[in-house]
């Protein structure tokens, strides 16, 4: 809803309607995406180049797919009418089975994203935040003709960063969870946590978070606070794991 009505807000004499209540989302993710997705759409969806969607039809219906996800690994979002997803969910299971598909929800896509240091709305990045400091700044051109915040993306390139996305490894026992506070050996505050998890690939405590520059290189290490305990980290090189490694399989 944020989204809409900020692109109603900003037309320039468009007409803009919402149509989210008659639309669904499905996923297919994993090294075995494009087989599963061409059992039911044809081998022409490997065509579809990363970042880009075409349009196909399910039992007469339009759907969009799109060479998509937040997972890290290849994949589809299929958008398709609220009418056609049950029986569209049922038919991917079905056609699956001898791929070992399993259904899941967004506590594992969470799981994935953070291991792929995937920033999400609401822990790494909102209203506040710059692309830059997201490490969000290869989706910013800020050479491009004027449009909407593009000032105000250039005063903060020209002022340099303080603060920087990076990936942390817990080497105490403890999750780092949003929020928590990171802190210097010499008990300076030197950044917050946005996202923490029990990476189940690595067997290991993982998390993500804003740190000052000076702190932000891999190898660096750093304390975090949980529960009123300082606990130590290690600033890691992310992804912390691999695409198309089959730690996401």
């Amino acid at each position: 809803k944020k989204d809409f009505e900020w692109i109603r807000k900003n037309n320039r004499g468009a007409e803009v309607w919402d149509e989210s209540e008659n639309w669904g989302q499905l996923a297919v993710q994993g090294p075995k995406a494009s087989e599963l997705v061409s059992r039911i759409f044809g081998k022409e969806i490997v065509e579809i180049l990363p970042f880009h969607f075409s349009l196909f039809h399910y039992r007469n219906s339009p759907i969009y797919l799109a060479r998509t996800g937040y997972t890290g690994e290849d994949g589809f979002e299929i958008f398709v009418g609220v009418e056609e997803v049950g029986p569209l969910w049922d038919e991917l299971l079905e056609k699956g089975k001898d791929l070992k598909v399993s259904p899941i929800g967004l506590g594992a896509r969470d799981t994935l994203r953070t291991e792929m240091k995937f920033p999400l709305y609401g822990h790494e990045i909102d209203d506040s935040t710059n692309p830059y400091s997201a490490g969000l700044g290869w989706v910013v051109k800020p050479d491009k003709k004027e449009f909407i915040g593009r000032q105000k993306i250039l005063e903060v390139k020209e002022a340099g960063l303080t603060h920087k996305l990076v990936g942390i490894k817990m080497r105490d026992r403890g999750i780092a969870r949003q929020g928590y506070g990171l802190f210097s050996f010499d008990n300076k505050e030197i950044g917050k946590v946005t996202s923490g998890t029990v990476s189940p690939n690595l067997g290991e405590n993982i998390g993500i978070a804003y740190l000052l520059i000076p702190y932000s290189s891999p190898g660096t290490e750093i304390m975090v606070e949980i529960r009123g305990k300082r606990l130590r980290a290690v600033v890691e090189k992310t992804p912390f794991v691999t695409p198309g490694s089959g730690g996401h399989s």
